[in-house]
């Protein structure tokens, strides 16, 4: 880190962490006690921005590490409606929000956060499979709204359409 930090050229560094993560079973029993001293050391560099991923972490990850980090500060994970991205904004803990899996399944994620849905569910289980579906096969809300598609798909509780697999 040192040295891609301190090395001038036109690319920034940046760096995303995942607390909590339990990807291929790597479990942190001291989860709090090791990203606060990561995110300590990190500080000392210049670095262009720290993305922090709320995963399943059984702490207040945003609140416990953006105190800890002074430069641009992205929150990401979990974020599922606007208020949850303002929130975040609004309170200090996030320069900026990352949507992921809700921006996927909706690449004109920000006109429906502005119209507070309707949203498309992700079909998780087309992640990490080759081919367009489950990556560019969602449809956009101009699309649903003028076809009617989305009338009885639409469910306050989760603001999520239910996916009817490709648009036709």
């Amino acid at each position: 880190m040192s040295r891609h930090s301190r090395e001038p050229s036109e690319a920034a560094v940046g760096i995303k962490l995942s607390p909590g993560i339990d990807f291929n079973e790597c479990v942190d029993d001291q989860p709090v006690h090791t990203y606060t001293a990561l995110v300590k050391e990190l500080d000392r560099f210049e670095l262009a921005y720290m993305h922090v991923a709320r995963t399943t972490s059984a702490f207040d990850v945003h609140g416990t590490l953006r105190p800890l980090f002074q430069g641009p500060y992205v929150a990401g994970a979990g974020l599922r409606e606007r208020e949850d991205g303002e929130s975040l904004l609004r309170s200090g803990l996030a320069n900026a929000t990352a949507w992921a899996v809700r921006f996927l399944a909706n690449p004109d994620l920000p006109k429906r956060l502005l119209a507070d849905g309707p949203f498309n569910k992700a079909r998780e289980s087309l992640f990490y499979t080759p081919g367009q579906e489950g990556y560019l096969d969602y449809p956009s809300l101009s699309g649903i709204v003028a076809s009617g598609e989305h009338r009885g798909r639409f469910t306050a509780e989760s603001n999520d359409l239910e996916s009817a697999g490709s648009p036709a």
